[in-house]
């Protein structure tokens, strides 16, 4: 018997997951059935029928497995009617898990606090940036404007940061969306980061079809700028997009810092990567703040071939609640 026919058989066999209960999903690859996808417990699982690969992902995926697959296999041999465990227990309780965190967050505080002066963990302190420069210069954006490409044509070959108030002024202006060039985008892009960063209460998320190595640079800057508030909650890059080049990325952002700082943004940053299998056509950058969500969305993706140009590129700027943002722009990419 394949491999794969195994796995279907061990799921969907009465004394676990039949088809009579659980919702499968049949995908179609050149007319010809390729994987059956099915979600239990929180878990997506994928079976691919031709290789016999069994996927399994969603946020406790490991555990789910470690805990769930011996009890599948032992049901699949037992007669019909057995009644093994349904629902997985898990390892911790949520008192548990709220005190690792803790744990987790004071280590990495006595981390900064034992490696880091004082003065550099300020959120004035001065930061090279990826130009070699400790001050980029700062030209004033037009407060009753979206910024145009002339915004960026003077003094430094390297997007400039705008202020706090510029930020949310050029944010506002894109709340009916608009087209707008890659590089006023870009800087704006920097600009909404760095100011997010910088509120402890803020979560940001990451979502593109493709990130280069510079735009992964920007972000490990921007963070470090503001390591003591700053939260990255995730970075979403699909598969399709990463595969053999995501390593390549990663290596030539991370070799940009310090042994020193390339700790922190192993932790912070690239811990916080997600690759879902499904494609993504547009990206957006969000910031969750007292549960109201704040989406910049755009169809450019996130690298020097949509920023470092005069090619125009469509923005919308838009708000929700906390649990909106989640059910219609994360669940679609992440379940």
């Amino acid at each position: 018997m394949p491999l794969g026919i195994f796995w279907v058989h061990v799921f969907q066999h009465s004394n676990n997951y039949p088809v009579y209960s659980y919702p499968y999903k049949t995908l179609y690859r050149g007319g010809k059935e390729y994987e059956l996808q099915v979600r239990v417990d929180g878990v997506t699982v994928t079976i691919n029928l031709a290789s016999g690969q069994l996927y399994v992902k969603g946020c406790h995926a490991l555990d789910w497995f470690v805990q769930r697959i011996p009890s599948l296999l032992k049901a699949y041999s037992s007669p019909n009617g057995w009644s093994g465990p349904r629902s997985i227990q898990p390892i911790f309780s949520p008192e548990e898990v709220k005190i690792l965190a803790s744990e987790k967050e004071k280590h990495y505080k006595q981390y900064l606090e034992e490696n880091w002066p004082p003065s550099v963990l300020e959120s004035s302190g001065a930061t090279v940036m990826s130009t070699g420069q400790t001050d980029p210069f700062h030209e004033p954006a037009d407060a009753h404007s979206c910024l145009s490409g002339q915004d960026l044509e003077t003094y430094s070959p390297d997007a400039d940061l705008l202020t706090a108030d510029e930020t949310r002024q050029q944010l506002a202006h894109l709340e009916s969306g608009q087209s707008i060039p890659g590089v006023a985008l870009y800087r704006l892009w920097r600009s909404a980061l760095n100011l997010w960063f910088s509120d402890s209460q803020s979560k940001v998320f990451l979502v593109t079809p493709y990130i280069d190595s510079g735009r992964l640079i920007d972000v490990s800057e921007l963070f470090l700028r503001h390591k003591l508030t700053a939260c990255l909650d995730t970075l979403v890059v699909p598969v399709s997009s990463v595969q053999g080049k995501f390593a390549v990325v990663r290596r030539e952002a991370i070799q940009r810092f310090s042994v020193q700082e390339q700790v922190v943004l192993e932790y912070k940053i690239l811990g916080k990567v997600v690759f879902p299998v499904v494609d993504i056509l547009n990206s957006f950058l969000a910031v969750v703040e007292n549960g109201k969500a704040h989406v910049l969305h755009t169809n450019a993706d996130f690298n020097a071939s949509s920023f470092v140009t005069t090619s125009v590129t469509a923005v919308h700027f838009s708000h929700m609640d906390e649990e909106l943002f989640m059910k219609n722009y994360l669940d679609p990419i992440l379940v």
